[in-house]
């Protein structure tokens, strides 16, 4: 079975530091048919990636997407070990990377912007 993503991303906050909100996204979710959408999620910056550098260099400013761990906001419990939670920050993030491949210098350019993200349930 297949569990896909459409996430749309609608804007981006690259200089997001600590507990700011670094994006904010709708996601659709279907699973066997069964479609489910959430509105209106934020992605709240929970650290960086240079935090867990043991050599880290505090001159560097962190790269968006890339160097941002965020934790999902507005996102329904759907179980009970929070397995969807992180099915639907790593469906955002390859979404996420897929937009900052695709953009110009300006950081909301090109939104909003819709990646589809195919989960096969096996593997979850």
């Amino acid at each position: 079975m297949i569990l896909k993503f459409n996430i749309t991303i609608r804007e981006v906050f690259p200089e997001a530091d600590y507990d700011e909100t670094c994006v904010c996204f709708d996601a659709d979710v279907d699973h066997d048919g069964t479609i489910t959408s959430l509105k209106d999620i934020r992605g709240c910056v929970a650290g960086f990636r240079q935090d867990f550098d043991p050599d880290p260099q505090p001159d560097v400013r962190p790269t968006f997407p890339d160097d941002y761990i965020w934790i999902p906001v507005g996102v329904p419990d759907v179980d009970d070990d929070c397995i969807f939670h992180e099915i639907i920050y790593d469906a955002t993030r390859i979404a996420l990377q897929r937009w900052a491949r695709a953009k110009t210098a300006e950081p909301n350019t090109g939104l909003p912007f819709t990646a589809s993200v195919d989960y096969e349930t096996e593997q979850l």
